[in-house]
Parts: structure tokens; C-alpha cells; sequence
């Protein structure tokens, strides 16, 4: 993954949210990971946090798609440009009560 050249600023605010909203209040901490990997001509980038987890309802009123506006605009301007670099859409996946992945491709 040495060679793929990403957009600047393109990872550091999902990292940021991970550890705001996933790990931050949490007594005990927790972890962030970020995986990448290559399969089958795409390139994935995966950020993992420890925390409480999202609920699929609340991650679908996230404002990646420009629903929401009034809420942050770090996820829509993540996916403008994901859309304008590459033509794809950032996705995002959650999982109450275990972890929160959001990557693209």
C-alpha cells in the first residue's frame, strides 16, 4: 500500500471521529486501528475503534450522503471528495455494543 497516493486529509478525520465518538468517553480508553489492504483492484482503508459501537438507524442519519447538514461536515466533505477523486462513495458500517468500521475504497 506503499505506492497508493490518497488525498491529505482524506483519513485524519475519520481517525479523529473514531476517538471523539467511539473511544473518548470511555474510562479505560480503547483502541484505534487502521487497516488497508488490496483485493481484486480496489483499495481499502479501514477505520476500527473499541468503543460503544453505533446503532445501523443513527450511522443511516449520518451526514456522508448530505441529509443532515446541521450536524458535522467532516463526513460529507470526506465523501465529495471520494466522489470527485475517484467516483465512489465512502461506506461506513456499524455495530452496536462491538465496533464501528468505516472505510472505502
Amino acid at each position: 500500500m506503499y505506492r497508493v497516493s490518497i488525498p491529505p486529509l482524506l483519513l485524519q478525520p475519520l481517525v479523529e471521529n473514531a476517538i471523539r465518538h467511539g473511544i473518548g468517553n470511555r474510562i479505560e480508553g480503547g483502541t484505534v486501528k487502521l487497516t488497508t489492504f488490496e483485493t481484486e483492484g480496489e483499495y481499502w482503508f479501514v477505520i476500527e475503534d473499541s468503543g460503544v459501537g453505533i446503532e445501523s438507524e443513527q450511522l443511516s442519519r449520518l451526514p456522508a450522503s448530505g441529509s443532515d447538514r446541521r450536524q458535522g461536515v467532516g463526513l460529507l466533505n470526506i465523501n465529495k471528495r471520494l466522489r470527485h477523486e475517484y467516483g465512489m462513495d465512502l461506506r461506513m458500517y456499524g455495530y452496536a455494543s462491538r465496533r464501528t468500521e468505516i472505510g472505502g475504497n
